[in-house]
């Protein structure tokens, strides 16, 4: 089989365990012994995805679970898996100019891990024990739907809470222990999202709080690298950062929504001392069912990558008895849709900094271009490099090649008369895999990196040329994506009110509410109004305007519910509240 192929050539030497505690700070384990064990599947649409608790994804060990087929009920008939295994690899320079490196592969199969389950503290530390946070945290819009309509705050003791909800893990909760039996970090200390009801900065459902989060179901989990040794990568200098991922999905019937799932990584800086240059992105070995006969395209303008099968078939039978797409094969896309780097002045950032190319060993391929092996080497590839830090250049495989450098394998640039392609370039195909990276990001102690991953499978690709797919419908269906993604999904538009203002704080007056149609938003004086976002309960946007007085009137025509108000000032300060809509 292809997996215990796989294993044997990650197999690295333990390292003796880091020892010490924080005294001041609740018991550590500060030596997470247990191998992270939790799975779970987001299983919502079309898309069987496997989520680990490690600092990898999309498979369990030894099986790629990232199954999604071209049939309306996928992956329930005929399940084939697109991709086999993937992981987080962040990395970036200490102020003496150090790496550090934490990178996750195939070290699940053998117990080696470069990530443990569990907040760190503002130390650096572990935050109480590994094992009590090795276990996700799951969250429903239907369960979301039922407590807006169904709580009432004048009367929470009537309502029963789900525990999804009064035990999700965000900031202060104080149902959390009860259900969970371990404590949360204190606050401040930045946890799952949620909606601020009343503006403390302390999830509490009782008081009108609920889970944050976009799609149909959310499955939320908390990992660092601080905990233990790098057993998986051998890299020894830590990070110390705390990774929150969030990975959701929409229960649709839209032909590309509904294969496409979503991955919000929210990277803190727990050490003590900035991490300059740091770039965080995935490692991922994506197999479109068979795996020696993959191919890659890159798309710097609409930041992402995707891969398919040469001809749109993929190999029959394969090798090692692995599932086959055989003529139905899908193109696989991987974009980065949202990061947190224009949160620094600045020239606008891209929001993928770079993909490149790791060869499979068993092919023989130059030390240069396979498997990294020292903390410089990951982090060549993480900045778009190859190994040996020697650029990618357009032409054969881009290694030591005579076109032109770009930082993006595969990226249609000229070449010559021609654009290069890897279904035209005539070199030999292997199993290969990618990392992709965004950034550069300078953070200082509690700084985040942050940025959301989309994944969409598409079928029915046209080969017009009889050999490479047709671009244009894989850039379509891409830009459909990032429209739904920032319409329904962006920082700005699910961002906690714990961010912003009370109506009370600033004067705001907000009338007649409830409403039959029309309301006006009224500020002091001294206050303008520059924009005015109506959004529902799921947290879409249903309108929006600009205003530029400190009164206006608003004529929702919205069916009756309740909705979210949104409005920010010309000083940039925001507040946000509900608003009733009657029949």
């Amino acid at each position: 089989m292809r997996s215990l192929l796989l294993f044997v050539l990650f197999a690295v030497l333990s390292t003796p365990a880091l020892s010490g505690q924080n005294q001041e700070n609740p018991p550590s384990s500060q030596n997470c012994e247990t191998p992270p064990s939790a799975q779970i599947d987001l299983a919502v649409n079309g898309v069987r995805a496997r989520l680990t608790t490690g600092g990898d994804l999309w498979w369990d060990g030894q099986n790629g679970l990232y199954e999604v087929t071209a049939d309306v009920n996928s992956p329930n008939v005929n399940p084939v898996s697109s991709i086999f295994a993937g992981g987080l690899w962040i990395g970036g320079m200490d102020p003496g100019g150090g790496l550090k490196i934490a990178a996750q592969q195939y070290g699940r199969s053998q117990g080696r891990f470069d990530y443990f389950p569990g907040p760190l503290t503002d130390e650096g530390v572990a935050f109480g024990v590994c094992e009590e946070w090795d276990k996700f945290f799951v969250i429903t819009r239907a369960e979301i739907n039922d407590y807006l309509v169904n709580f009432d705050p004048a009367n929470p003791q009537d309502y029963q809470f789900p525990t999804n909800i009064a035990g999700w893990p965000a900031t202060g909760n104080p149902l959390f222990e009860g259900i969970h039996n371990f404590a949360l970090p204190p606050a401040p200390h930045s946890m799952a999202p949620f909606w601020d009801e009343d503006q403390d900065g302390i999830y509490d459902p009782r008081n009108g709080d609920y889970p944050l989060f976009c799609g149909d179901e959310a499955i939320w989990c908390v990992f660092n690298d601080g905990d233990n040794v790098h057993a998986d990568s051998g890299i020894p200098s830590q990070v110390q950062a705390e990774v929150q991922l969030m990975a959701y999905a929409y229960a649709s019937n839209d032909e590309e929504l509904h294969r496409t799932t979503f991955y919000d990584y929210k990277i803190y800086n727990r050490a003590q001392e900035d991490v300059m240059d740091f770039y965080a992105g995935n490692w991922i070995d994506v197999d479109l069912g068979c795996f020696t006969d993959d191919l890659i395209g890159s798309d710097p303008e609409h930041n992402m990558f995707y891969v398919y099968n040469q001809n749109g078939i993929d190999r029959d039978p394969c090798d090692g008895g692995v599932a086959s797409y055989r003529e139905t094969a899908p193109v696989s896309i991987f974009q980065v849709v949202n990061t947190n780097l224009d949160d620094e002045p600045g020239e606008e950032d891209p929001l993928m900094h770079s993909v490149a190319n790791i060869y499979n060993t068993f092919g023989s391929p130059p030390l240069g271009i396979s498997d990294p092996r020292t903390a410089t080497e990951y982090y060549s590839y993480l900045t778009g490099r190859w190994a040996d830090g020697t650029p990618i250049t357009r032409g054969g495989n881009g290694y030591e090649t005579e076109g032109d450098t770009t930082l993006f394998v595969f990226d249609g640039g000229p070449l010559g008369n021609a654009t290069w392609q890897h279904c035209t370039s005539n070199i030999v195909l292997a199993d290969i895999r990618q990392v992709y990276s965004t950034g550069p990001y300078n953070l200082r102690p509690g700084q985040s990196a942050e940025f959301t991953l989309a994944i969409t499978t598409i079928f029915g690709v046209d080969y017009p040329d009889g050999s490479c797919p047709d671009t244009d419908v894989i850039v379509a269906a891409a830009e459909k994506i990032k429209g739904i993604y920032d319409e329904n999904c962006s920082r700005s538009v699910l961002t906690g009110t714990y961010q912003s203002l009370s109506p009370g704080e600033i004067g705001l007056v907000t009338f007649p509410n409830p409403t039959s149609g029309e309301v006006t938003f009224r500020l002091p004086e001294q206050h303008r109004i520059d924009k005015i976002e109506i959004l529902d309960i799921a947290g879409r946007v249903q309108n929006h305007l600009r205003a530029g007085s400190n009164s206006h009137t608003f004529d929702l025509r919205l069916p009756a519910g309740t909705y979210i108000y949104r409005l920010t000032t010309t000083q940039g300060a925001v507040v946000a509240g509900r608003v009733v809509v009657l029949k």
